[in-house]
């Protein structure tokens, strides 16, 4: 290992002795010299050495001086010193030790008196820093754990939500269609046309709500995945909202939903494709389920500096005031504290949070008038 020693003395004969003397060190090692306190205080700062030999006596400022600086700058404090001095009174050498000195040699030096005591600073200062660094390793090794644990944690909680969203939210259409075929079955002779009409679109309508709820959980699931590659590209926010809304919806059909869409030509985001078509799917979707009937749904996009806006006003949604502020929220989804008029909605708006954040873009809510809210999402311009 290859050290470096500063030198501080004004005295150059006492300064090319000691030098002299260094070199009989078995350590490699490199040597700079100062010829006063000023000095040698700017070349610790500029060279960090691994030990400092100064001078108690020097001018502009003092080898004491000198010590009590490097020992209140956190970039030099910890370097080893030792004090080369003529005379040294008892209370000077207090002074120093409690200054921080880490010895302290009587002139005229002995060269192996210098040399013994370099080498201990030497490989103590060495000692120091190995442990230094092993617990900088340590410290970072901690946190990666942490975060490694944190991470199995969240992993463990989305497992364990998804079972509570399962539970809470494929129970109703299971059950709907538990009955509705066990009525098919008992009845399957006697049953009118119409009758077996209204029975087979019930049956459709519960499978669509459990395939439903099954792909979002599958999208939470990519989600979710850290090392899913994006790949942001410039969209043109018409065409993305035009081919991913279905306006032919049976379930936005039945309950009177009209959906407009009213956006600029040149608004454009700079997102993942496939993220951005997922997202408008859900989002839709999910707004759909909050509206009882006969609701509405606008889509407007604006260009605003340096982002693209989106907003989106809903009229009939059916959360009240209290409730909107946790409607991104996960916790209050399986606490079943959201309650539209529709089950199946279980990840929604979370997913819908979650495929923006990815996606660097945010979405926020407000309330307009009662029965009628607005979303308003931003993201990265496009070209």
């Amino acid at each position: 290992m290859a050290y470096t020693i500063l030198l501080a003395d004004d005295e150059k004969v006492s300064l090319v002795t000691n030098l002299k003397y260094l070199k009989d060190l078995e350590e490699e090692h490199s040597i700079v010299g100062a010829p006063d306190g000023e000095k040698a205080y700017d070349l610790a700062l500029k060279k960090k050495p691994d030990l400092i030999i100064a001078d108690w006596m020097m001018p502009k400022m003092t080898g004491l001086d000198l010590l009590v600086k490097l020992k209140n700058n956190p970039d030099t404090k910890d370097i080893p010193v030792i004090m080369v001095t003529a005379m040294a009174t008892p209370s000077d050498l207090e002074k120093a030790f409690k200054a921080g000195v880490t010895d302290y040699i009587k002139k005229p030096v002995d060269k192996i008196e210098l040399l013994s005591r370099a080498r201990a600073a030497l490989k103590s200062y060495s000692y120091f820093k190995e442990i230094v660094k092993q617990k900088e390793d340590l410290r970072v090794y901690n946190e990666k754990l942490t975060s490694a644990e944190k991470r199995l944690v969240e992993l463990n909680n989305i497992k364990d939500i998804f079972f509570s969203v399962i539970s809470i939210d494929v129970k109703e259409p299971l059950n709907s269609l538990s009955a509705f075929v066990n009525l098919l079955f008992k009845n399957i002779n006697n049953f009118s046309k119409e009758e077996m009409k209204y029975v087979a679109e019930n049956i459709k309508n519960s499978l669509n709500s459990i395939s439903s709820l099954m792909g979002n959980l599958v999208k939470w699931t990519n989600a979710e995945k850290e090392n899913e590659k994006l790949m942001p590209t410039s969209i043109r926010l018409n065409q993305i909202l035009n081919n991913s809304v279905d306006f032919s919806d049976l379930s936005m059909a039945k309950k009177n939903i009209s959906i407009e869409i009213e956006t600029e030509e040149e608004v454009s985001v700079l997102m993942d494709k496939s993220l951005m078509e997922s997202f408008i799917n859900i989002f839709v979707e999910s707004t759909t389920r909050f509206i009882e009937k006969k609701g509405e749904i606008i889509i407007r996009t604006y260009n605003e500096d340096d982002v693209s806006l989106m907003q989106v006003d809903v009229k009939g949604f059916s959360v009240n005031e209290p409730q909107l502020e946790n409607l991104f929220s996960l916790d209050y989804y399986v606490k079943n504290e959201v309650k539209p008029f529709e089950k199946g909605t279980g990840l929604g708006f979370v997913l819908c949070k979650k495929l923006l954040e990815k996606g660097n873009a945010s979405i926020e809510l407000k309330t307009l008038e009662e029965g009628e809210i607005q979303f308003e999402i931003r993201m990265p311009k496009g070209s």
